[in-house]
């Protein structure tokens, strides 16, 4: 197109709502530096900014300029919202709380394991105490039996009269199923 054909399309291109082929076709001259069309396309420019300086009427909409943005494509101005950030604190808050409640529960199964571990420990030491001060007092007995077989099964009694008896048995073959071994 000649600079001529161009001319009556400096104020749309210049607004920025000339449309392709013919913007795409005007950008290209310009490109080239054309003498005559850059300065028809900046006087445009000015006019059309003049024109829109001086423009008077109603004050637009609140949502006018993110409307216009929207259908343009373009991405919209992030506001701070202050429901939506007090929404956002009560979550963590919330969330804070959930998770100090879980630890807390955690914590205590935890501690009700390690507390029945101890008493079962301390039944457990308490026992090898008494067994202990049994084969320690000077009143005990030892009797043995199971002595010079092959493998046979052994054990060791030792009796005092006023503890009791303590049986140390070894060898002994494995008791049937859901059977334990006792001593009377």
């Amino acid at each position: 197109m000649t600079c001529d054909e161009l001319r009556p399309d400096y104020v749309l291109f210049a607004m920025g709502v000339l449309e392709d082929p013919e913007r795409s076709e005007l950008r290209a001259h310009l490109e080239r530096g054309c003498q005559v069309c850059t300065p028809g396309v900046i006087e445009a420019r000015q006019l059309a900014y003049t024109m829109g300086a001086s423009a008077e009427g109603p004050e637009p909409s609140k949502g006018l300029r993110k409307r216009i943005l929207a259908s343009a494509g373009a991405p919209a101005k992030r506001r701070w919202h202050w429901p939506t950030a007090w929404q956002a604190a009560a979550a963590m808050v919330l969330l804070t709380i959930g998770l100090t409640a879980y630890v807390a529960r955690n914590r205590a199964a935890e501690t009700a394991a390690l507390r029945e571990e101890i008493a079962r420990r301390g039944t457990e030491t308490a026992n090898l105490r008494e067994a202990l001060s049994l084969l320690q007092a000077p009143e005990t007995r030892e009797v043995t039996f199971g002595e010079g077989k092959p493998a046979p099964p052994r054990g060791r009694v030792f009796i005092n009269q006023s503890s009791g008896v303590l049986l140390v048995a070894s060898n002994l073959p494995a008791p049937p199923a859901g059977k334990i071994y006792e001593m009377w």
